[in-house]
């Protein structure tokens, strides 16, 4: 589960880079970028340094926390405005998180020599906006041992991911996580090879959808050339929507947005702080006065990207229109 939650964290992090890295950033921590937290009024280096908590020093060095305190902002800032997105373009249809997926297989009874490898290829095809996300494996083991699971591209070539498991006698659930962008397809090799035996699956691995997406993801048995049949590794693999990607797509579009739900997220921090100093226990009353107008005008920005980024996903399977789809947008807060 830890190593699982690493490597959403990373992938998390690298998903917040356009944002955070090249367009909105925050004095000193920020080498460069087009835009400022700081050049909202109220914002400051000294506020933020003012509001840098016990846990987000280092003892070995200081001015780390206030870089830590520039993560934790950004980051919640960027988690509220992919919900708010979301909600926004709820107004036209559904966010399709799931387009397609394999369901899980009943155990069989033909079982795989110790030593022996196994590969499985996954191919999907190119869709916008959308990922190939892997979350799940299961084998079953004949007892005690070891099995290794490695990931390439299709070629073989690029190594993605080699994990070891140790084995237990019965079905074993594995912690195993990889994301993909979808927007120029993916094609990657599974293969897994363990020390004792391992009993097959029962089926073949089907892809279900209920978007007449199914043929956008496809598991093949590489030795057999076919469509995965009684495999030894039951893969939980999913395509669907990426909001980070549509993020991504609009970067500069978003920024203006960003850069005010980041001072937003300051002046709430500033609220909620212990810190008893002349930054934090000033003005609170402007302060407050700060947050929501701070708020107003990041749904204001929000409001009209969401209406542009809706042109983007007509045609598009990740946007679903519902039965109670409404015209125009509205500017009316989500608290």
């Amino acid at each position: 589960m830890l190593a699982k939650l690493i490597i959403y964290l990373i992938f998390y992090q690298l998903n917040m880079n356009h944002l955070t890295k090249k367009l909105v950033g925050f004095r000193p921590v920020s080498d460069w970028a087009q835009q400022y937290v700081n050049d909202l009024p109220g914002i400051s280096a000294e506020l933020g340094t003012a509001l840098v908590e016990d846990e987000d020093i280092d003892c070995w060095d200081a001015e780390a926390g206030l870089t830590a305190l520039w993560e934790r902002i950004s980051m919640l800032a960027y988690e509220k405005l992919l919900l708010d997105l979301e909600v926004l373009l709820s107004e036209k249809g559904a966010f399709r998180h799931e387009l397609a997926y394999t369901s899980h297989l009943p155990v069989g009874t033909t079982v795989l020599a110790a030593n022996t490898q196994r590969t499985l290829r996954i191919k999907t095809q190119p869709v916008r906006f959308t990922r190939l996300v892997v979350d799940s494996l299961a084998v079953v083991a004949n007892g005690e041992g070891m099995l290794s699971v490695e990931l390439t591209d299709g070629n073989g070539a690029a190594l993605m991911e080699v994990v070891t498991y140790n084995l237990y006698a019965g079905l074993n659930e594995l912690d195993f996580f990889y994301e993909a962008p979808n927007s120029r397809g993916v094609e990657l090799r599974l293969a897994v090879r363990a020390t004792v035996g391992l009993t097959a699956f029962r089926g073949k691995t089907l892809t279900e959808s209920g978007q007449c997406m199914a043929e956008a993801l496809s598991v093949w048995d590489e030795v057999l050339d076919q469509v995965a049949e009684d495999p030894v590794l039951d893969a939980g693999l999913r395509l669907g929507g990426h909001l980070d990607a549509l993020v991504e797509r609009n970067a500069t579009l978003l920024a203006p947005a960003y850069q005010y739900v980041c001072g937003h997220q300051f002046m709430l921090e500033k609220l909620a702080s212990n810190n008893f100093n002349a930054f934090t226990n000033t003005n609170r009353l402007v302060t407050e006065d700060n947050r929501d107008a701070y708020h107003k005008q990041y749904r204001t920005f929000l409001t009209r990207a969401a209406a542009l980024m809706v042109k983007q996903l007509e045609n598009s399977p990740t946007l679903e229109a519902t039965a109670h789809e409404t015209g125009g947008w509205s500017l009316g807060s989500l608290v």
